[in-house]
């Protein structure tokens, strides 16, 4: 890798790196050309320290497969997102990706994880950020530089991340509430009493999805709900959870779902869809007061420009608020969407609002990270 790099860098040949290549929002296309670093053979597991809590692998193991190995030891990654069947450590990294539909998300996204890494520089050096400790080094955190960089300051290859005893006891209950507003003052509650869950994600489920105004739009709202920790705990935060959601009006939706939750959650959602049309996805993080206001704005702009809505939601640790929709398979169609995203991560940036929170930048969005950072001295620096 260093050679190869070293090569490039006196060629002046570009070079791209590439990680699983789930492709959200383009960042293993190489735009210009050169030479794409496939990353994906960097997939062995270094060394599982179970009495100091940290495992080390290479940037392109697959996070599930940590996963597996850990378990075997009682510890577990404490990572768990949807895309974990085919996302890679360094690709989680390099986009300081979240888990939050999935375990522990209380724990944070991937950038609180991350003790230590290995990176090939720009001009081939190869650096180590630091040792594997949960405190910064003595000096300015190097290991921050390169997280959510995109591979834009070096490319990660290795990497020794926290790991976390097994919990004792573990419980999943999922909440129906009659519309999206009731789940959400449900939530906001349990935020304010500090119970920081294993699972704490928010759900708009529609319906019905017309093309049409956003009044014909029919959905209910759902809380999912994770709890871990020693069975007292689970049992505690159990009971407050529930008291919470029940005086809100939700209605426990029982153990099939639950089942039904778990069998779907690492399931690719289907790229095509009937009538020639694809999802959109767009994922911010905002303040918390301005969830619901900036949701429905995006809503109604979605479906002013004709395309389906197909709901979404958000967590608090660390809050994030995701959408998805449908638009035509055609140039058309990529038109209206695009013209559609401007305005949604316009409005979101005005409320305070990344315009990215769950998968990086890429060429997708980076036309709109003026959005976010008007100081044109900050974005000379980008």
């Amino acid at each position: 890798m260093s050679k190869l790099v070293k090569l490039a860098a006196r060629e002046k040949i570009p070079i791209t790196p590439r990680g699983a290549g789930t492709g959200f929002v383009g960042g293993a296309v190489a735009l210009k050309g050169g030479i794409m670093i496939d990353l994906t053979a960097m997939n062995k597991i270094v060394n599982i320290d179970d009495r100091n809590y940290h495992v080390t692998a290479g940037a392109g193991t697959n996070i599930l497969a940590i996963e597996e190995e850990l378990n075997k030891r009682g510890l577990t990654l404490g990572f768990d997102p949807g895309s974990g069947p085919v996302v890679s450590i360094g690709g989680s990294i390099s986009t300081d990706q979240i888990s939050g539909d999935g375990w522990y998300s209380n724990l944070g996204s991937m950038r609180q994880r991350v003790l230590c890494l290995r990176v090939v520089l720009a001009d081939g050096t190869v650096v180590s950020t630091g040792r594997p400790l949960d405190r910064p080094t003595s000096t300015f955190n190097l290991t921050h530089l390169f997280i959510a960089a995109e591979g834009a300051l070096g490319i990660v290859t290795q990497a020794t991340v926290k790991t976390f005893p097994i919990p004792e006891a573990t419980e999943t209950r999922i909440l129906v509430f009659d519309d999206f507003r009731q789940a959400a003052k449900a939530s906001m509650e349990l935020g304010r009493l500090g119970l920081r869950l294993g699972i704490h994600h928010c759900v708009d489920v529609v319906k019905v999805a017309p093309k049409t105004s956003g009044s014909e739009v029919t959905s209910f709202g759902i809380l999912i709900l994770g709890f871990a920790g020693a069975k007292e705990v689970v049992v505690a935060q159990r009971e407050r959870a529930l008291s919470v959601c029940e005086s809100n009006g939700g209605v426990d939706a029982g153990k099939q779902a639950v089942t039904d939750f778990w069998k779907s959650h690492h399931e690719a959602f289907r790229a095509n869809l009937p009538n020639n049309q694809v999802y959109g996805m767009e994922s911010v993080t905002l303040p918390l007061d301005q969830i619901l206001s900036v949701y429905y704005e995006w809503r109604s702009i979605a479906l002013k420009h004709g395309m389906i809505w197909h709901g979404g939601g958000f967590n608090l640790i660390p809050t994030q608020l995701w959408v998805m929709y449908a638009f035509d398979n055609n140039e058309a169609g990529l038109g209206v969407k695009n013209k559609a995203t401007a305005e949604m991560l316009k409005f979101a940036a005005e409320a305070g609002a990344t315009v990215s929170a769950v998968h990086g930048l890429g060429f997708l969005k980076r036309d709109y990270y003026s959005y976010e950072f008007d100081d044109q001295n900050l974005l000379a620096l980008t």
